[in-house]
């Protein structure tokens, strides 16, 4: 997913001249940002496996051995630099914890939960934007639950109920709509929020198949609320092309864009919403 977008490199540059002191690039700022360029390039490989093909069950692949090249910088900085300073070490232990939930690792992730709470106040931009890592630190408990469910669920043949999925979906989908829209970074920029809310869509689409019978989790409910809470998230002309059935377009290759659509157009037709048809 294009996470690592013109925010995130804004942020690169504030390292840049906060550890460097003078504007020229260190041996540290120059590892800090290849780590997020093998970010960037292991996510491109990644995110169709990280975010299933839109299904009521959908299909779940681990991602295992993913991100190895993201993860090995990440220690190798650690251990050449120590934490660094606050919002350095604030996002590198975001972007661990994503990776182990990205690449069907929930055990990790769930270790570093009291370290991503920590980090979360430097998460902030200065001007109150609620940044695509503090999106991931405010939904990050959920976040692990949901696809820790999933993960026993499917590699684990453990048995889950509904609710197991829902309630993670449902805190979620209350703390995305507290972001108040003039805090939210333009989905252009960043697509940290959509990622969140598909996962989110997912979570709902899993409570529906543990029990597809049940009218509390019909697939219709179910996809109303997963388009409830995408929705928002995507820009107007996006929304204006699903419905349109013309998105299907090279310019939503970049940051899983198009895989965010799909899941949009899916719920949209699923929730029988009438607005799919004006």
């Amino acid at each position: 997913m294009k996470i690592m977008n013109s925010q995130v490199l804004l942020l690169i540059l504030v390292f840049l001249t906060a550890l460097s002191g003078c504007g020229t690039l260190t041996s540290q700022t120059y590892q800090l940002e290849q780590i997020h360029q093998q970010y960037t390039t292991e996510w491109a490989q990644y995110s169709f496996q990280a975010l299933p093909s839109p299904a009521p069950g959908p299909n779940m692949n681990t991602g295992n051995g993913s991100f190895t090249n993201t993860l090995a910088g990440i220690k190798n900085y650690k251990k050449t630099y120590g934490e660094g300073s606050k919002d350095v070490a604030a996002h590198l232990t975001v972007l661990e914890g994503m990776i182990y939930l990205q690449s069907g690792k929930p055990g990790m992730a769930r270790l570093l939960s009291s370290e991503v709470e920590n980090a979360k106040k430097e998460l902030k931009s200065p001007g109150g934007i609620a940044t695509r890592d503090y999106i991931f630190a405010e939904c990050y408990d959920d976040l692990t639950a949901g696809w820790e469910a999933i993960y026993q669920l499917t590699k684990e043949k453990c048995a889950k109920r509904p609710n197991d999925f829902k309630k993670p979906a449902d805190d979620i989908a209350q703390k995305l709509s507290e972001i108040l829209k003039k805090s939210r970074v333009t989905t252009d920029l960043d697509s940290g929020g959509a990622y969140v809310a598909t996962s989110t869509a997912i979570f709902y689409m899993w409570a529906h198949s543990c029990s597809p019978e049940d009218d509390e989790f019909s697939l219709v409910k179910m996809a109303k609320k997963g388009k409830d809470v995408l929705e928002p998230w995507l820009s107007p002309d996006e929304i204006r092309l699903v419905k349109e059935g013309s998105y299907n377009s090279s310019q939503y290759d970049w940051g899983s864009r198009r895989r965010y659509l799909d899941w949009y157009d899916f719920l949209l037709k699923e929730s029988r919403d009438l607005r799919y048809s004006n």
